[in-house]
């Protein structure tokens, strides 16, 4: 957990708690309900990131009509995949919170 991450849920928390404009008091009194709800929320989120990637595991990316022209594993339950591409999906995932 970072410190960034904590000072952004504080804030978030002071804001809709406080109403904007509120000062470093405010966000420091709501620092340790900031990091409570990230070790809450932690846990669903990074769930959530590996449901996505299995469920791109298990897509055909070569376009393969049948097991045997399937160059990327999808058909055998095991789809390598670049790193690039798993980080690319968890973004997409970012961005539905956003």
């Amino acid at each position: 957990m970072t410190d960034n991450l904590i000072e952004a849920v504080a804030q978030a928390l002071a804001i809709s708690w406080f109403g904007s404009g509120v000062d470093e008091w405010a966000v420091t009194e709501v620092r340790p309900d900031a990091i409570a709800v990230i070790r809450t929320a932690a846990p669903l989120i990074l769930d959530m990131a590996a449901d996505a990637l299995e469920a791109d595991a298990e897509l055909c990316d070569c376009f393969a009509r049948s097991e045997g022209e399937c160059a990327c594993g999808a058909w055998d339950d095991y789809k390598t995949a670049p790193v690039e591409n798993m980080v690319a999906l968890v973004r997409q995932l970012k961005e539905r919170f956003q």
